[in-house]
């Protein structure tokens, strides 16, 4: 079975999303809220990094890592729908 990673990041508290969606846009990738609609400061914070190839997800994520604006970066593998 094929396991398809996704990567994620979480924002320092109180950190806003613009210098890491420049960054996203230099890399040809989009960060997705993960949470959309949320009003906490918590949920707010976490992204999920899409349209990159499979094989540049490591590389975006050790850039993320080093991000003044980035608490968190890793790969997770993908969710699967119910009966997948």
């Amino acid at each position: 079975m094929l396991c398809r990673m996704e990567a994620v990041l979480a924002l320092y508290p109180g950190h806003r999303a613009d210098a890491v969606q420049a960054w996203a846009r230099q890399a040809g990738v989009q960060l997705v809220a993960m949470f959309p609609g949320a009003q906490d400061d918590d949920g707010q914070r976490w992204y999920l990094l899409q349209g990159a190839d499979a094989s540049r997800l490591p590389a975006l994520v050790a850039q993320l890592q080093g991000h003044p604006d980035v608490d968190a970066a890793y790969l997770k593998p993908a969710g699967e729908p119910p009966g997948g």
